[in-house]
């Protein structure tokens, strides 16, 4: 009775879900025509679904989980808070919280990053990032009105909002859009696996970096920041960019039950695993 229960639970809940959600980057058609795993809770690294099947979290719940599901020194933090104050306007206010988070911030920062601007998304912070390199070269103490535009890389990944997506790279995400978003520079990054120059590293002596710091020097004088993501760049085809580390991955061992459960999207990360070299293939094994 027990599991016949649950079943009939989970089925009202995925039927809601059809019916009242959309979900981030997911084709509703396709979605509705699929099963679909419900999380209930969580435990360390593990996702449990309402029928109690674990999962490995293998991407840190879009890298936002870093430290594990239901720490107690987290949760004990976060509901002593709570007892004081759940949320106030920075506007025109302030707390002791996000002073001294600010403080520590700063001291962890390298160079002369000295203020801390708080956001509550990575395409958020790339939008107020976006305006305030814009700001500066308008207001700054030798304004330069000529610096309107932004560098970035081919393949780049910034987010989903409107200048995000346009100092973006990935094609999929832009190709409804293209009205809405300004133009950019861009140009090929350090993709070694497929070289758009046909060359070979190291014997190539990263003449791909070359090629960015020549059309970055050319437009300059446009120019109002460079956006680059650190170390690895894209979403879903991660291009590595240490030196050693030339591939891409794009999926995940179907043992760590990765749970984007559209068909199209499995295709697509199959697809993806297809150009890693043989011996960092993943098995098929469930």
């Amino acid at each position: 009775m027990e599991q016949e229960a649950r079943f009939f639970a989970r089925r009202q809940l995925e039927q809601a879900d059809k019916q009242y959600l959309w979900h981030p980057f997911t084709q509703q058609q396709d979605w509705e025509a699929e099963a679909q795993l419900i999380i209930e809770r969580a435990e360390g690294c593990y996702l449990i679904d309402i029928e109690g099947k674990r999962y490995l979290d293998g991407i840190s719940s879009l890298w936002v989980n870093v430290h594990g599901h239901r720490r107690q020194e987290i949760n004990q933090a976060i509901a002593a808070q709570l007892e004081l104050v759940a949320h106030s306007t920075f506007l025109g206010l302030t707390h002791p919280s996000a002073i001294e988070f600010a403080q520590r911030l700063v001291r962890l920062a390298p160079g002369e990053l000295t203020r801390v601007f708080y956001s509550d998304t990575g395409a958020a912070a790339m939008e107020i990032a976006l305006k305030i390199a814009f700001q500066y070269w308008q207001q700054c103490a030798s304004p330069q009105p000529r610096k309107t535009k932004f560098f970035s890389l081919h393949s780049a990944y910034h987010g989903d909002t409107v200048g995000a997506m346009s100092v973006g790279g990935i094609e999929i995400y832009q190709q409804v859009y293209h009205q809405l978003l300004f133009p950019i520079v861009q140009t090929p990054g350090a993709y070694c696996y497929r070289c758009h120059l046909h060359k070979s590293y190291p014997e190539c002596h990263f003449a791909c970096l070359d090629e960015v710091e020549r059309i970055i020097a050319t437009h300059a004088e446009e120019l109002a920041a460079v956006v680059m993501e650190p170390l690895v760049q894209g979403l879903l085809v991660y291009l590595c960019i240490l030196p050693g580390i030339h591939v891409p991955y794009g999926r995940l061992p179907n043992a760590i039950r990765y749970s984007l459960s559209s068909m199209k999207w499995r295709q697509a990360l199959a697809r993806r695993a297809e150009c890693l070299p043989v011996n960092m293939r993943v098995s098929r094994q469930t």
